[in-house]
């Protein structure tokens, strides 16, 4: 079992599905690295969508990726 607020990244190729994963777990840790349930609870959407979106590999949809991201964004502490 991991920390909370820290995900591991999937095991991709490289390609744009690797990037795209990448810069999401990069905003993730400027954003303080909140917990999924906190992203999940901030957003609206269900813990396994959010957790998914940063473990699974494949592409999340573009509003879970959208939502996600744009809360992230608003935590950011740079």
């Amino acid at each position: 079992m991991g920390r909370a607020g820290v995900t591991n990244p999937p095991d991709l190729p490289p390609g744009a599905r690797r990037r795209l994963n990448q810069e999401l777990h990069t905003l993730h840790r400027r954003a303080g690295l909140p917990s999924i349930r906190e992203i999940a609870n901030a957003t609206g959407r269900s813990i396994t969508s959010v957790h998914n979106a940063f473990r699974l590999p494949k592409v999340p949809s573009h509003d879970l990726a959208m939502a996600i991201i744009g809360q992230l964004t608003l935590w950011v502490r740079d």
